[in-house]
């Protein structure tokens, strides 16, 4: 069996979907998982397992990638919801302020 040299490849997200469909699968490592298995299933002979880990090993690497971008994207978007709470407690300030002095101008003088 001829040795498979990896290469870093970049999977079609449409593909990874499709294989999620067509596997039934909750998770895109499930349907990995389900893949091999039906793989291994159907095909018990000529199985090449170095091309099965190496695919294998490649989907879950990406998943985990797309799994850290989202990570990081939600703490960008929780960052900008701090700031935007910042500015709403300064906004808030300067109106009360703004209504504290148009009171004390509006009464009457003595």
């Amino acid at each position: 069996m001829e040795k498979i040299k990896e290469t870093k490849i970049r999977i079609n997200e449409a593909d990874l979907n499709r294989l999620k469909c067509l596997t039934g699968a909750t998770t895109m490592n499930g349907a990995v998982d389900i893949a091999i298995k039906y793989t291994l299933d159907s095909y018990r002979k000529d199985i090449d397992f170095d091309l099965l880990n190496f695919v294998e090993r490649v989907v879950k690497e990406r998943m985990q990638q797309y799994t850290q971008e989202l990570f990081t994207r939600i703490d960008a978007v929780q960052q900008e919801f701090e700031q935007l709470y910042i500015i709403e407690a300064e906004v808030t300030e300067a109106i009360n302020d703004l209504v504290f002095a148009i009171q004390q101008k509006q009464r009457p003088q003595k």
